[in-house]
Order: structure tokens, then sequence, then C-alpha cells
């Protein structure tokens, strides 16, 4: 099916419903306190995008409870994380945030992730595993 552009009241409506499910014109529905903070002399600075994102993770997670041994795996095990990042980046930072916001105890994690990124492969092969190791240690 080839490319067709929406017409002006497709758009509106489309940005009508966006509003509707509480999107803001940038497309992003975090709370403008997890994505600006104000430094020193009162400005507004604009959050690192990760921060950004644990900050409104941690905002809407419960309290830490024992989930289990296969969520103790999952949070410590990198390769969850890196298949996360291969399916959407956006994600995995959700995910890291979520399973670690809590837990203060992500060592294993941050081991994994450190071995998987020293092993990986030099060049290109290896630049997913370093980008997405460097998105889980941030």
């Amino acid at each position: 099916m080839p490319y067709t552009c929406l017409s002006p009241i497709q758009t509106l409506q489309i940005r009508n419903d966006l509003h509707t499910f509480g999107y803001r014109p940038d497309f992003c529905r975090r709370k403008l306190d997890s994505i600006f903070f104000r430094d020193r002399d009162n400005k507004e600075q604009l959050y690192d995008a990760a921060q950004s994102v644990a900050i409104d993770t941690a905002a809407y997670m419960p309290e830490p409870r024992s989930l289990g041994p296969l969520f103790e795996y999952a949070r410590e095990s990198y390769q969850l994380f890196y298949m996360a990042y291969n399916a959407n980046d956006t994600l995995a930072e959700h995910l890291v945030a979520a399973l670690c916001v809590h837990h203060e105890e992500c060592e294993k994690l941050i081991f994994s992730t450190l071995e998987n990124m020293y092993f990986a492969q030099s060049g290109w092969g290896g630049n997913e595993i370093v980008d997405s190791g460097t998105m889980v240690c941030g």
C-alpha cells in the first residue's frame, strides 16, 4: 500500500485523540517534573532521557516486595535487556528502571553487562552489545 498523506482534518483528529489519552504536543506522557529540574540559578534544565524515564517509572512503581526467583533471574539477566533494546530502546529503558528502581542490589546485572561488553566483538559487530550495555549501566 503506497504512502498517503493525511488530510488536515484527519491530522487534527489524531492529535485530538492523542491529547485525550494524555499525550502532549511533543508526543510525551511523562510529567513535567520528570522532564525538567531547576538548577542553582532557578533555571529549568532538561534531565537526560534515561534519567527522565527512571524518575517517571519510579513515580508509578509500587513499593518493593519479593516477586520470586523468576523476577530475580530476570533482573540479573543482561540478555533480557539486550533483547528488549533490540526490539525498542525505550522499552529497554523502562524495563531497567522498573526492575531496578526499588532494588538497590543490581550488582549482578551490572557485572553481567560489563562482562558482555568486555567480550563483545570489536568493530561494528559488537555495536549493539556495547550500546545496550551503555543503556543498562546508564
